[in-house]
């Protein structure tokens, strides 16, 4: 794993260059984009973080998909809100932009380019982990259970090339992980033979709950795909007990695939401050409750997250008009 600690003069020179940012995303997310590349121009951005964030690209993504940056800054005031309609809540609360401005800084240092969909958050660009009432048994970013592995909208159209995770909220009392597995490992564990049969188009995944909740575009009928996108690749298209296949070869593989998933998992459990970007074609991640004593605070836990891809061009068919970020889906 490609870590590095940020330290408290640089924890506290970032903040105070990210609250001096005044635009609000939930607004207007090309004028807050821009004001956060303004502040990368003018190098207010710490030059070893910088430098670190930047060299990170370097890495062979199969063998290292993951960036772990612990002690970044959040907004000196983080608004509590309640399971009801914690998006709309968030956008009246919220007036300080230090963790958005976080995740956009890693993404544009690194040259990815966040992504928003119109049936997740009316687009939101900055998304939240954060439990729903009516979405606390689904399978999604609302869940208050267990998410099992995933890699990130399997089977949509537009599928992220990176997922970054910004900790806000986490307690001690309960040890709720992100877990994450890369899909080398799990790979090395089948033949030739069963990665032909894993790149064959066997497999269904429903469109995610998330997509298909109060959807503003209706998206229909998943297609069939395979899991294993090329067999001489490690992109996998998978979610654990989501994933069926119409073949008995293919529900075998099924099986196997999950239970290497989880002998190879390394869990997390995330402070306020660590940043952890995984890279979603070679690596699957879930969440898991290892124990839950205090059921009020696992409702507030909250991770801000962007879900990015390396080019606009690559999705740019699905983008709204106007706006290559947005995606119509």
């Amino acid at each position: 794993m490609i870590k590095y600690t940020v330290s408290a003069e640089e924890k506290l020179n970032l903040q105070n260059v990210l609250l001096e940012v005044k635009t609000n995303p939930y607004n207007d997310y090309l004028e807050f984009k821009q004001s956060i590349s303004g502040l990368i121009a003018e190098g207010l951005i710490p030059n070893d973080l910088h430098c670190f964030i930047n060299d990170s690209r370097v890495h062979c993504q199969k063998q290292y998909p993951f960036v772990f940056i612990e002690g970044m800054p959040l907004d000196p005031i983080l608004p509590y809100f309640s399971n009801e309609d914690p998006v709309r809540e968030k956008r009246e609360l919220k007036t300080t932009f230090v963790s958005e401005g976080i995740l956009e800084l890693f993404a544009q240092i690194r040259n990815e380019k966040p992504i928003g969909y119109l049936n997740v958050n009316d687009g939101d660009v900055f998304q939240d982990i954060f439990p729903k009432k009516d979405l606390f048994a689904s399978q999604s970013q609302k869940a208050l259970n267990e998410i099992y592995f995933q890699k990130d909208l399997a089977n949509h159209f537009v599928r992220p090339d990176w997922v970054n995770l910004l900790c806000l909220r986490n307690d001690i009392e309960n040890m709720i992980t992100t877990c994450f597995t890369k899909n080398v490992d799990v790979l090395s564990a089948f033949s030739s033979e069963e990665k032909s049969e894993l790149s064959k188009p066997q497999f269904h995944t429903p469109y995610d709950d998330l997509s298909t909740y109060k959807s503003q575009v209706e998206l229909g009928e998943a297609d069939m795909h395979p899991i294993l996108t090329d067999e001489n690749e490690v992109d996998i298209r998978f979610f654990e007990n989501r994933t069926t296949s119409n073949t008995d070869v293919g529900l075998q593989l099924i099986k196997k695939v999950t239970t290497l998933l989880h002998e190879h998992k390394i869990c997390v459990h995330l402070r306020p401050g660590d940043l952890f970007a995984t890279q979603n074609n070679n690596s699957l991640h879930c969440k898991e409750i290892v124990s839950l004593k205090n059921h009020a605070l696992a409702k507030k836990r909250w991770i801000m997250k962007t879900v990015n891809v390396n080019d606009y061009n690559r999705v740019s068919e699905y983008a709204v008009e106007n706006k290559e970020y947005l995606i119509h889906g």
